[in-house]
């Protein structure tokens, strides 16, 4: 899938929330341990196995780096209204592994191959991806994770205890998960100006 173009042309990632997400499982899914996530979302057929994989690759201790993968000659995914689908479900699996793992820190992994797409001929755009998985973090993790560094989130307890000592801001108690975008949005680009 071209992320790159189809972030350009869809507006719903912003509305899109955790509680949303939650309730909208893809339609096939597997978790092998804790760590990888299978899933086919509908109208996939990749002849009785998964077409998607997401990784959480332990970098050090509870600390992990996310990669989405599409698996094998899946080329389905260019259908109209997929890319919201796969969207959707990378995100329940990281919303499950938060969860599950509480980790400290998560980072986000551009794709590793540059296979170009069977279909349209080009190679996916590595760093699409970090965006869609930012426009998500910043709507539905901050402020229970936060972030000094674009695609590098931290919990919260964490920064307060890492940060706020060195000058950061603390977060304020009034900021949360369902505050306003834009007042989400500004604050983190405060904390972020302070790590340049």
């Amino acid at each position: 899938m071209n992320f790159k173009l189809w972030l350009e042309n869809n507006h719903l990632i912003n509305e899109i929330t955790s509680t949303e997400i939650e309730a909208l499982p893809p339609k096939d899914f597997l978790w092998k341990g804790d760590q990888v996530f299978y899933f086919n979302v509908e109208g996939d057929d990749c002849e009785g196995k998964f077409c998607y994989w997401v990784f959480f690759e332990d970098i050090k201790k509870n600390a992990y780096e996310v990669e989405f993968r599409r698996l094998g000659n899946n080329s389905k995914d260019e259908r109209k209204g997929v890319g919201m689908k796969v969207f959707m479900a990378v995100m329940y699996a990281i919303n499950q592994f938060i969860k599950n793992k509480n980790p400290e820190f998560l980072s986000w992994s551009p794709a590793k191959t540059k296979t170009p797409n069977p279909v349209t001929g080009q190679i996916a755009n590595p760093e699409g991806r970090k965006h869609v998985y930012e426009g998500f973090a910043v709507k539905s993790l901050f402020p229970s994770y936060v972030s000094v560094k674009v695609n590098e989130w931290i919990r919260k307890d964490i920064y307060q205890t890492m940060f706020v000592p060195k000058g950061y801001p603390p977060i304020p108690e009034n900021l949360t998960v369902t505050s306003p975008l834009q007042v989400k949005k500004e604050f983190l680009e405060k904390i972020r100006s302070l790590n340049k």
